[in-house]
């Protein structure tokens, strides 16, 4: 049975085995460095999140989701952010955008359909908060690329990262 429900650190332990599994077929994420470094659960937890949500397969975390703002506390973006900018600066509303991140489920559980749930729950979440989602994923996840343009986001550019890596932005 699958179920989407708030997110708990006793998660944390499942979500690792998970993202180790996608680290297999996708050296960039999580990036390899942490995985080899032991510091998955460190990865997962590293930023500040408005709301998290797990996907349940008979009681055993196999996929997560997280909303983090575009801007911090201070109204400083984010580095994220800065590349969302370019696509929504004349959108008066940039405060009330957040991004929708770190939505992955293990590689056993793809074609499920848990990607899509938990999409769809976040998007819930903020659309019940009258804010906005975006969307920025690296170019080559293209198991994330797939769900998103399946799902009917626009792609509204890229940009590229801290990392050089390309960026694709979606709302």
């Amino acid at each position: 049975m699958y179920e989407v429900t708030s997110f708990s650190a006793n998660h944390v332990p499942d979500l690792v085995d998970a993202l180790t599994s996608l680290s297999a077929i996708d050296p960039l994420y999580p990036p390899r460095a942490v995985v080899v470094a032991g510091e998955t659960a460190k990865w997962l937890l590293q930023y500040p999140s408005l709301y998290r949500a797990v996907a349940l397969v008979d009681g055993k975390a196999v996929g997560h989701v997280q909303i983090v703002p575009t801007m911090n506390e201070n109204g400083i973006k984010t580095l994220r952010s800065v590349g969302v900018d370019a696509y929504f600066s004349e959108n008066k509303q940039v405060h009330k955008m957040f991004e929708i991140a770190r939505l992955f489920v293990g590689t056993q559980y793809h074609g499920k359909g848990l990607g899509k749930l938990l999409l769809e729950n976040a998007v819930e979440y903020l659309e019940n908060k009258d804010l906005i989602p975006v969307l920025c994923v690296e170019e080559t996840q293209t198991h994330a690329t797939a769900l998103y343009d399946k799902s009917g986001w626009k792609l509204c550019g890229t940009f590229e990262n801290r990392l050089g890596t390309n960026v694709k932005v979606y709302s």
